[in-house]
């Protein structure tokens, strides 16, 4: 059994060594880290499954380098990074010591991101079902997304209220045209023409509202809301079509 009687410098690669047997014999290059970590040194037996080991210590430690590369570009998800490094070229072990070595050092972290997106969201005007899409689009599982939605108290509504107050007036424009036309063909002759707007207005906000997602219940409240701020007498009209927009 050969042993290693020294260890030198890669001309060619800084950060690698070769192996100098005792019959001369050059081994390598190897990365330095993994001969450090894996307690390579003088005296050491070479053997088929050292090398084996130092190839595979190379691709864990090459995983993580790679990793720790990407990372330095944004937050991630780990279902982001093991993406990106499987599209290096990765097995899924060297991309799961990566995600294990950059988690223990808390680079990597599920729950913190999931935290800045829902900090960023609640500037917003995105319904929780949005916010929660948004989440699972980033690799974010879906209970780590539920409790981080509870424990941050993110109010829907007030985003709900925000995005509505952004929309109704073009809303209301499109709803002026609408009747319009329902007037030249005489549907609505017989219809105070401000009120038949105003309906039709608070139905397409409530149809917008849904389409991003907002609760069937916070999307009630804030239309009435928005349909009182207009001085709407008959309150709720607009029920009338409320399942155009579940």
């Amino acid at each position: 059994m050969a042993r290693i009687i020294r260890i030198e410098d890669d001309p060619k690669r800084r950060s690698h060594r070769v192996l100098i047997l005792e019959d001369e014999t050059v081994c390598g290059p190897y990365h330095a880290m993994s001969l450090l970590e894996l307690s390579v040194k003088p005296g050491t037996a070479y053997t088929d499954a050292l090398h084996c080991e130092l190839t595979k210590h190379e691709e864990d430690l090459n995983a993580y380098e790679q990793g720790l590369t990407y990372l330095e570009r944004g937050a991630r998800s780990k279902r982001e990074l093991v993406r990106y490094l499987k599209r290096k070229g990765f097995s899924e072990t060297a991309c799961q010591v990566a995600v294990g070595r950059l988690s223990a050092l808390e680079l990597l972290s599920d729950e913190l991101l999931a935290r800045r997106l829902v900090e960023q969201a609640s500037r917003q005007t995105i319904s929780n079902r949005g916010v929660a899409a948004r989440l699972a689009k980033r690799g974010i599982d879906g209970r780590t997304a539920q409790d981080t939605l509870r424990g941050a108290e993110r109010d829907e509504e007030q985003a709900a209220v925000r995005l509505a107050l952004k929309k109704f007036p073009e809303l209301l424009r499109r709803a002026e045209k609408r009747v319009e036309r329902m007037k030249h063909k005489g549907a609505v002759e017989r219809v105070e023409r401000n009120g038949e707007v105003l309906r039709h207005g608070l139905l397409l906000l409530g149809q917008y509202l849904a389409r991003r997602g907002f609760k069937h219940s916070t999307v009630s409240h804030v239309v009435e809301q928005i349909g009182s701020s207009q001085g709407e007498e008959n309150e709720g009209a607009w029920r009338s079509d409320d399942a155009e927009f579940e």
